[in-house]
Parts: structure tokens; sequence; C-alpha cells
């Protein structure tokens, strides 16, 4: 039986920038993309990872009004 590597996509605005959900979000896919069956993709506004092993998408950023930043967010993740 073969076994075929697993894509996965996280969507997360700052990715390993700030505590919470954020660092979870963070740890859980740098020990991920320790195992070679994972090809992970990070879409975000901003990043601190400089993991080879991890394809990183800028999504860009709308600061004002502030009301808006999530619904921008969600529509560029969309997009991209």
């Amino acid at each position: 039986m073969l076994i075929q590597d697993k894509k996965i996509v996280v969507v997360v605005p700052k990715y390993g920038l700030v505590g919470g959900g954020e660092q979870f979000v963070f740890e859980l896919t740098e020990r991920l993309a320790e195992n070679p069956r994972y090809d992970i993709h990070v879409l975000a506004n901003k990043w601190q990872s400089q993991n080879p092993k991890i394809s990183f998408y800028k999504i860009p950023d709308i600061f004002f009004p502030k009301w808006l930043t999530t619904v921008a967010f969600a529509f560029f993740v969309q997009k991209k």
C-alpha cells in the first residue's frame, strides 16, 4: 500500500508572533513539518518562523477601519 504525503494548509493572521492560539498553531505546524510525510503551507499576514520545511504565503493587511481587518483577511485568504 502506497502512503501519500498529506498537504496541510494553516490559516492564521499572525504565525508565531503572539501567545495563546497563535503559539499553539506555531508549535503544532513546526513539529508536523519535521515529518517528511507532511507538506505544510501557512497563509498569514506576518510570521516569525524561517523554517525551510514550511511554505509561507503573505496575506495583505488592512488596518483601518479596524472592523474590516478580519473581513479583509478572510477575503484575501479565499482569493489565495
